[in-house]
């Protein structure tokens, strides 16, 4: 018996091995890697041990921001559709490496205090939050599916998919640098329009005048866990240009700024609005779109912030 018992060990200590040896493999492929590239989770490897100003929000923070030329100890958790709810979980995950005095910036993208999120985009998102968040930090976790990419990735993948990985590897993904030069062009306006009312408006219709209560909350937690932690919010608006300012109705803004500036006082948090700056709105050379920063339009809006911040300290 006692020898069986030792067979049967064995066999699972090889099968094992074997699991993690091919999931660590899939791990060196372009196919892998192209993933974290294309959802944004391949900076998390970059991060620094010790944080000494972090910027949440979505991809209107994921571009507006580059603080590398300024400090070491910046890092940027924003990710494309990421909601206040994980902006909240990034802090919670990550707030180890923050001490005492650490500067939080949360992008408050307008549309995320109204934000109603289907279940299909919900769904489409949660695999990068498995990659990047312990099972306590993702909503409605999968603790089988969290093991199974912790300890060999391969598993989660189908057999034709993986051959495909490892036999006919796609090119390495250049991911956001490979559009953050462009420039909105006046000949795709109408496109960048269509895309805001179907992609931005729609998902705010539901409740709006009235704050979308899973993002409020999201939005009041992260002031408090900031309060007990000792860390320095900030909450900042970036810019965007005159032809999305143009997309939302007379009474949107108005509605908007009434519900934050109460958040602002309710939680002495700063709140710092660049939305209708007239430095960005009308110049198309800053932006890659109609609703996120360029390059060039990074780098002038992250060193006002900066210098802002150093005001502030």
């Amino acid at each position: 018996m006692k020898r069986f018992f030792v067979k049967v060990l064995t066999l699972i200590l090889i099968l094992g091995t074997l699991l993690w040896a091919c999931g660590w493999a899939f791990e060196q492929t372009t196919t892998y890697r192209n993933v974290d590239i294309n959802v944004g989770t391949s900076i998390f490897a970059q991060m620094p041990p010790k944080i000494e100003l972090a910027v949440v929000g979505a991809s209107h923070g994921q571009h507006a921001y580059d603080f590398s030329p300024y400090t070491q100890a910046a890092f940027n958790f924003s990710l494309a559709a990421q909601t206040p709810r994980y902006d909240l979980r990034m802090l919670r995950e990550y707030g180890d490496r923050m001490e005492e005095g650490t500067v939080v910036i949360s992008t408050v993208s307008p549309i995320f205090l109204y934000y109603t999120e289907t279940e299909e985009a919900f769904q489409k998102k949660q695999p990068r939050y498995y990659r990047v968040l312990s099972p306590q930090n993702i909503i409605d976790c999968d603790l089988g599916r969290w093991c199974a990419g912790r300890f060999s990735p391969a598993l989660l993948e189908n057999t034709d998919d993986l051959l495909h990985a490892f036999l006919h590897p796609p090119e390495l993904s250049k991911g956001l640098d490979a559009s953050q030069d462009f420039c909105v062009e006046q000949d795709v306006i109408d496109q960048e329009i269509e895309r805001i009312k179907r992609d931005h408006i729609a998902q705010i219709a539901e409740n709006f005048p009235n704050p979308n209560p899973l993002m409020y909350d999201a939005f009041e937690e992260m002031a408090q866990l900031c309060q007990e932690k000792g860390w320095r919010l900030v909450w900042i608006t970036p810019p965007y240009t005159q032809d999305y300012l143009d997309c939302f109705e007379d009474d949107f803004f108005p509605t908007f700024y009434a519900c934050i500036e109460a958040l602002s006082e309710k939680y002495d948090v700063p709140y710092w609005d660049y939305s209708h700056d007239a430095q960005f709105t009308g110049d198309y050379s800053l932006f890659r779109n109609i609703d996120h920063l360029n390059a060039k339009g990074q780098t002038i809006f992250t060193k006002m912030v900066y210098e802002r911040l150093e005001a502030l300290s």
